[in-house]
């Protein structure tokens, strides 16, 4: 049974709309959607879509936004519902000058054998290179070949990350700060950390050294107007606070919805099983009856106008609403899931991969044609963490003739 937030709304499309409304650079509908998520007491899960949304979406060209979230989870769990707020307009605001998707094309490009050779640029002693794979690494970066120095790097991280990650603070000083926090996010995150994160803090801090970006020391606002947006709606008694509906194109492969047909629909959670979809909510768990004299004082106190199965049916669209797959005999979830990374994951420029977004989400798709993964994350980190796959990206490596006199292995 789905879990719905506050105001009914399902848990997991509050989620998806947030990074949607962030990619759309929607001001109204991204606080709508975060005030949501907050008033339904999951800071958390907030907290994890925006970063989310800042790794595949910004990353190496927008590093200053990492070090903002870093502090606004220091305050946890006392954090303002406005600091969060503006985290998430600070993206909406940056998307056209600072969006940029390169962490999912390099990894999506990351997988590809090794096609170029490594230059020999000049390398200053550091004390820390010590193998001719760990020079390689270095030589890709000074000449901003990002994915070469995945491509090069990769068989090495599972045994040899804390040494890759020194030499990415000492090749890029100006951004150790960042850098720290990518190879340390496990430890300040805390509870709002996944494994499957590790490889795109990987890609993340590959793409900030090889992109020679700066810090901005230039303070980082959003216009106060865009906080009040919000007094629209907090106030309304519940019915009436439901102003927008999650996108549709939101909800495939991201929501439980998004598996459903065109014949389907969701509206059950309102008209037949409230109470428990109620049960499963993190904000309505706590509150729920336990006798017929506390069912009575609940409905009164929550919804003390009218219950959700009374209201029309265009009110209960706002939340609830068919499936997106088509309702025909074989529908082609292959094109359908194709569409949807495109959607997700290369909406925007990838500004340091040459290839671009596409080519890298080109890769991805071969390798999840037959089964999509349950989410973008998870999917990389079964493919980069697996042993099969290291002990092939070394035998590439061994393979591999690294000579700056040769410029592709393949002439």
């Amino acid at each position: 049974m789905s879990a719905i937030t506050r105001n009914l709304y399902r848990e997991d499309e509050v989620l998806a709309a947030i990074r949607m409304s962030i990619i759309q650079r929607r001001n109204d509908e991204t606080v709508f959607w975060v005030q949501e998520a907050l008033d339904s007491k999951m800071l958390a899960a907030v907290n994890q879509s925006l970063f989310l949304a800042w790794m595949y979406g910004f990353g190496p060209s927008y590093p200053e936004w990492l070090i903002r979230f870093r502090r606004s989870l220091q305050h946890m769990p006392d954090t303002q519902h406005t600091e969060v707020l503006e985290l998430a307009l600070l993206l909406c605001k940056h998307g056209k000058t600072k969006g940029d998707t390169t962490v999912p094309a390099l990894l999506g490009l990351g997988i590809k054998p090794i096609n170029e050779s490594v230059g020999n640029p000049p390398i200053y002693e550091t004390g820390l290179i010590r193998t001719e794979s760990q020079k390689a690494f270095v030589r890709a970066l000074l000449q901003g070949k990002t994915v070469l120095a995945l491509q090069c790097s990769r068989h090495m991280w599972l045994t040899e990350a804390d040494t890759l990650w020194a030499i990415l603070k000492k090749l890029r000083s100006a951004n150790t700060e960042v850098i720290h926090l990518l190879e340390n996010a496990r430890l300040w995150m805390g509870g709002l950390w996944l494994q499957e994160y590790t490889w795109l803090c990987i890609a993340c801090g590959i793409a900030l050294t090889a992109s020679k970006q700066t810090l901005s020391t230039k303070e980082d606002t959003v216009k106060p107007e865009l906080l009040e947006i919000r007094k629209r709606w907090i106030f309304e008694p519940q019915r009436f606070r439901r102003t927008f509906a999650p996108p549709v194109t939101a909800l495939y492969w991201f929501t439980r919805r998004g598996g459903l047909r065109t014949n389907e629909t969701t509206e059950a959670d309102l008209m037949e099983n409230l109470e428990l979809c109620l049960e499963n909510s993190t904000f309505w768990a706590p509150l729920m009856p336990t006798t017929d004299e506390e069912r009575e004082l609940f409905y009164d106190t929550y919804f003390p106008t009218d219950i959700p199965d009374e209201w029309s049916q265009d009110e209960r669209l706002l939340s609830h609403g068919i499936g997106v797959i088509p309702a025909c005999e074989s529908p082609n979830h292959g094109i359908m899931f194709s569409a949807c990374l495109d959607r997700w994951f290369g909406h925007t420029p990838s500004r340091y991969i040459w290839a671009g977004a596409a080519a890298g989400l080109a890769e991805l798709k071969k390798w999840w044609t037959v089964r999509p993964p349950p989410t973008f994350e998870k999917g990389i980190d079964e493919i980069y963490s697996s042993p099969s796959m290291h002990r092939e990206w070394m035998n590439q490596y061994v393979q591999w003739d690294s000579s700056p006199a040769i410029t592709h292995l393949c002439e």
